[in-house]
């Protein structure tokens, strides 16, 4: 049976809510990893959760998260539990790498990176979808805290991209999942981080550029 884009959304919407509270009591590992980018030497992959039922040829519908970390650390197995839990439901998990300020030497330009590395994470997903056993226009993307941030602009902020991507390949998700994203940066936040953030924030700041329909999504 062929199910509508908005029935796939509510069923993706509803496994996120149940995988949130998933207990991590075992050590799990991705299907395959996947060079996705490759920056200054810097290989970046997506950790692939791939359900073990054999697909129809139409694809999966996928969920590609991005941990959190304040741009500066972190992990994608912050996710790999949740990832774990979707693929054991039939849907296509996918935790990324990205780079980040403390491992990458990303510098001032450290947030800036990191969103342009989510864009060619969507994007890099649609142009293998095939290859993937992805449904290209059944993406959501979802994150934590920075990471949070990171899925938000994805749809929310069209003109930071990474300028060596392919982009006639839309990276904007079909759905957004945001339980825990920082959407607007208020005086505060630019007073613990500095100069450096206050100018990013002007880019990459969701709320500053909601200009655009966004995707259908849960915050």
């Amino acid at each position: 049976m062929k199910l509508s884009k908005k029935i796939v959304v509510g069923i993706l919407f509803t496994a996120l809510i149940a995988a949130s509270a998933f207990p991590q009591v075992f050590a799990v590992e991705p299907s395959q990893s996947l060079i996705y980018k490759e920056v200054d030497g810097d290989k970046l992959s997506l950790k692939i959760f791939r359900p073990e039922a054999s697909d129809d040829g139409a694809g999966k519908p996928a969920v590609l998260f991005f941990h959190g970390g304040g741009w500066n650390h972190g992990s994608p197995e912050q996710f790999y539990h949740h990832c774990q839990w979707l693929r054991e439901r039939g849907i296509v998990a996918i935790s990324a790498e990205y780079r980040l300020c403390s491992v990458h030497n990303t510098g001032k330009d450290y947030i800036l990176a990191a969103n342009q590395d989510a864009k060619s994470a969507v994007r890099y997903l649609r142009k293998n979808a095939v290859e993937i056993s992805v449904a290209p226009h059944k993406i959501l993307v979802s994150g934590h805290s920075a990471g949070g941030q990171m899925a938000a602009a994805t749809a929310a902020v069209r003109q930071v991209y990474d300028e060596g991507d392919d982009l006639s390949i839309s990276a904007l998700p079909d759905a957004l999942f945001l339980p825990a994203a920082p959407l607007h940066f208020d005086r505060a936040a630019v007073k613990v981080r500095g100069s450096d953030f206050y100018k990013a924030r002007l880019q990459i700041c969701p709320y500053t550029h909601l200009k655009h329909p966004l995707p259908p999504t849960r915050i």
